[in-house]
């Protein structure tokens, strides 16, 4: 079947309603592009994203920021996609492509087919 993709951005992360409203309207994986800064995303980028894929059993595809902007502070730069039980899928910090396969989710949902 077809899976619907939800999408929140960067400081969404920190609100979990928004993630779990969009799971209820059929979402089974959600993108989140972010900037997050390298001194934010240390302690809160993947602790965070473990925490909405674990509440609403969904993937969440988390591309983030990297590089230094030429002013402000760097970005954090830690790209992930986690399964529904957050596994992670793929994990990049440059601009490499990470695959997902989304054969996963039945099993992750318990609907082993």
């Amino acid at each position: 079947g077809s899976e619907l993709l939800g999408l929140a951005i960067c400081y969404d992360l920190r609100f979990p309603e928004e993630f779990r409203a969009q799971v209820r309207r059929g979402a089974t994986a959600i993108a989140l592009p972010s900037a997050f800064t390298a001194a934010t995303g240390r302690d809160h980028w993947e602790p965070l994203l473990r925490a909405r894929a674990i509440e609403n059993q969904c993937f969440v595809i988390a591309p983030d920021q990297c590089g230094v902007p030429s002013a402000g502070p760097a970005w954090h730069g830690h790209s992930l996609i986690l399964d529904p039980v957050s596994r992670i899928e793929g994990r990049t910090t440059s601009r490499r492509p990470a695959p997902i396969d989304a054969r996963l989710m039945p099993r992750c949902r318990g609907n082993d087919t």
